[in-house]
């Protein structure tokens, strides 16, 4: 991505997800897609949208997909152990990486002396 303006969607694999993921490329905007295919769980392997990524991905110059539910608070746990672990190694890029794309999603993580820290921010505040 560029330092142009980022467009989040959630739910970017739905009908509106989609339209608004394609209208935003369109425009120019990079785009973070987040969806975690929910539509499967409550209805089912047949209802789900998750075959849609590849198009999305192939034809949406721009557009990046997160699977992270950004409810799932194990998860976001789970991404800031992983860049804990990047960062002990001193990969300190893959550290920045997990940052970055915790960031992208709508989750700031704050470090301290007690220890990374994380809380949900809008999509404003997350692209400064």
């Amino acid at each position: 991505m560029t330092d142009k303006s980022v467009v989040l969607v959630t739910g970017s694999l739905g009908l509106v997800g989609i339209a608004a993921v394609r209208k935003f490329t369109d425009l120019g905007f990079d785009v973070i897609g987040i969806d975690n295919d929910l539509r499967s769980k409550l209805f089912g392997a047949q209802a789900s949208n998750a075959k849609k990524r590849p198009t999305l991905e192939a034809t949406c110059p721009g557009y990046v997909h997160h699977d992270l539910d950004i409810r799932d608070a194990a998860a976001i746990d789970a991404a800031i152990t992983a860049r804990a672990a990047a960062k002990a190694a001193r990969d300190f890029a893959e550290a920045d990486r997990i940052r970055d794309e915790l960031l992208a999603q709508g989750i700031q993580l704050s470090d301290g002396a007690e220890g990374t820290t994380w809380r949900r921010v809008e999509a404003a505040e997350a692209n400064g």
